[in-house]
């Protein structure tokens, strides 16, 4: 089966039609490898959780071009992510 390929940045999607959806295959795929690994017999014998994760690279400088200034840009976003998911931690624990 043929897929779509699009590319952002670091990261592809595989899908089929014209924009990229969460297909049935996905669904097949996991059923599939919960039977393998002997975990359930069927997909709906599981739950699902939603799961946000955030991450961030930095759009520039280009890591081939600038490798040291890549890495402070790197070093500098995570500082400043990881200070503000911590005072907005502060802030809802307080209440």
């Amino acid at each position: 089966m043929a897929f779509n390929v699009k590319k952002r940045g670091k990261l592809t999607y595989y899908y089929e039609g014209d924009e990229p959806v969460l297909s049935n295959m996905v669904f097949q795929c996991w059923e599939l490898w919960l039977q393998e690994a002997g975990i359930c017999n069927s997909i709906a014998d599981v739950d699902f959780i939603e799961m946000h994760a955030f991450g961030c690279q930095p759009k520039s400088p280009h890591p081939a071009l600038d490798p040291m200034g890549y890495k402070e840009e790197l070093e500098r976003l995570h500082e400043f992510y990881a200070t503000a998911l911590y005072q907005t931690s502060l802030r809802e624990n307080e209440n």
